[in-house]
């Protein structure tokens, strides 16, 4: 059997390799990544593993891109009996397009992408997140509605992907999707420490003990799993060909007073969750918190899960209690534990090294480990390069804006601005796209260059203006022409800045080709504009 997983540098796709080295079974697997791990020593999970380095959130412009992304993806899981599909982003939750598109746009890239290559069957990772609201303690099984929570975006997502499943089924596509309860173990204490906590407290002070007293918000109940238990609940997926729904918890149901226990001495400080939920508000605000208050809505309304349906058809049963894996993740937080690869590393020092994925800080940190291209490329040329491009798409959007209005505005050149504003609406499409980029990227925006550009294009335009008379195309007899110099020149920059790209492709994730139909389109904005430039040399220059 040949296993496709999508997120296999993850915490749930390193356990779930762990369980499927010695599978009998599986002849092979294929781990498709972002960015995929460097090291990889035989007694690693991710050796022995064909690895395909593919950014399922890669923003693109129109749908020929979009197709030729889910190309490549299907390419990378062609021949597989099933496809995991574990990918999902928690960080950087201030940039919402960027969770979205690989959260719910990359689980449909998934599903065409396994329609394409003919994949039967998708195995894929929902959470108790994606239940509706729920209160008390009395369990739920899979057929409680999955509309998620509605203050909670990782829970609006889960929900949005399980409709996406749902089309997967429609589309004839075997699909299971287990439920689990937050994962916790050792390999991702440091992961877990920069998505929720960030800086906001030194991490020996979460070993068990440590504290006197633990505030919490009055009525909680947490249910947990640990790593090693969902990665056997999805190796028994995989292998008994099971479909439908599976909750993924341990038996015990954690309360305040259990919590406490592990954490301190078993004193609980009760607080009013909407008191809890206003300080997480401003820790988050104040980037002290990395985890936003979405957080404690769903921690506040997630049903109580009932496993029963995995113990029965998939034959699971979790190893580890639910205060065993509390207890592993604090000590493994107040150790800096962690596992090779870029988002389970171990901790690095307090502050910085707590800092959540994307963050603004680190950004702008030249080696900051977090950063979403690959070890090869230099992220702080990259950044500048991609912020220069941004600026000069700005001012070369104003001009074309500009040109566009002034023949829209005259009888014989309507068309002609029509033309224009059309380019325009593409350039300025493009421009969003680069900055889409820089975010998937985490590369720092630099947006004040932008705005300087469009600044000083604006003051060096209208100084044109007032130091020359005024003719149908231009404020001089030949400005019209010159403009559109100007503009060929800023479009074959850019088309140069797409090239690069492209060379650049493998080590981003990127297929290749997305990139060169960015130089084809640019490509075809030259033509226009060499059109329209031969148009205005006939008008400006005759007699």
């Amino acid at each position: 059997m040949r296993i496709a997983i999508i997120g296999a540098s993850g915490n749930a796709g390193t356990a779930l390799l762990h369980a499927l080295h010695n599978e009998p079974a599986v002849t092979e697997i294929v781990g498709v990544a972002r960015r995929v791990p460097l090291r990889r020593s035989p007694a690693s999970a991710y050796a022995g593993v064909r690895w395909e380095q593919v950014d399922i959130s890669l923003p693109v412009v129109d749908p020929h891109a979009e197709n030729l992304l889910v190309n490549r993806l299907s390419e990378a899981i062609a021949g597989a009996d099933a496809v995991v599909h574990l990918a999902w982003q928690i960080q950087p939750n201030r940039h919402r397009s960027v969770l979205r598109r690989t959260n719910v746009a990359g689980t449909l890239r998934v599903i065409h992408a396994c329609l394409q290559a003919g994949v039967p069957r998708i195995v894929a990772a929902s959470s108790v997140g994606a239940y509706s609201p729920a209160r008390g303690n009395d369990p739920r099984d899979e057929t409680w509605p999955a509309g998620g929570i509605g203050g909670s975006h990782y829970s609006v997502d889960k929900a949005a992907q399980e409709r996406a499943l749902d089309y997967a089924e429609e589309r004839g596509l075997a699909v299971a999707r287990l439920r689990p309860a937050l994962i916790f173990d050792a390999d991702a204490a440091s992961e877990i420490l920069r998505l929720f906590i960030g800086p906001a407290l030194p991490p020996r002070l979460l070993r068990p003990g440590a504290v006197p007293m633990l505030p919490v918000p009055a009525g909680v109940r947490v249910q947990v799993v640990h790593g090693a238990d969902v990665a056997d609940a999805y190796r028994r997926a995989i292998l008994t060909g099971a479909t439908g729904a599976f909750n993924i918890a341990a038996d015990e149901v954690l309360s305040a007073k259990d919590i406490a226990e592990e954490v301190d001495h078993g004193r609980v400080l009760e607080i009013d969750p909407r008191l809890v939920r206003r300080a997480v508000a401003l820790g988050w605000k104040t980037r002290i918190v990395a985890a936003d208050p979405g957080w404690v809505d769903m921690a506040m309304n997630v049903p109580v899960m009932d496993t029963s349906k995995a113990q029965r058809e998939l034959g699971w049963r979790p190893e580890f209690g639910a205060r065993e894996t509390l207890r592993e993740l604090l000590n493994g937080i107040a150790d800096g534990t962690g596992y090779a690869g870029s988002k389970l590393r171990p901790r690095g020092s307090w502050p910085i090294g707590q800092l959540p994925d994307g963050s603004a800080i680190g950004r702008r940190l030249r080696r900051w480990p977090a950063k979403r291209v690959a070890a090869g490329v230099d992220p702080r040329k990259l950044g500048v390069y991609l912020a220069d491009h941004v600026a000069g798409a700005t001012a070369g959007l104003g001009q074309m804006r500009v040109l566009a209005k002034k023949c829209l505005a005259g009888d014989r050149l309507s068309d002609t601005g029509a033309t224009l504003s059309y380019l325009a609406d593409q350039l300025e499409e493009e421009r969003g796209l680069l900055l889409e980029l820089m975010d998937s990227w985490e590369l720092p925006q630099r947006r004040w260059r932008a705005a300087l550009s469009g600044v000083s294009h604006r003051i060096a335009w209208m100084g044109e203006r007032v130091s020359t008379r005024v003719s149908l195309t231009g404020s001089s007899p030949a400005l019209g022409v010159l403009d559109l110099e100007l503009l060929r020149g800023a479009v074959a920059a850019k088309a140069g800045g797409w090239q690069s790209l492209a060379d650049l492709a493998e080590d981003l994730g990127a297929p290749r080709d997305v990139f060169m139909h960015m130089v084809d389109r640019a490509e075809r904005q030259l033509s226009t504009l060499e059109e329209i430039h031969g148009q205005f040399r006939a008008e400006e220059f005759s007699l």
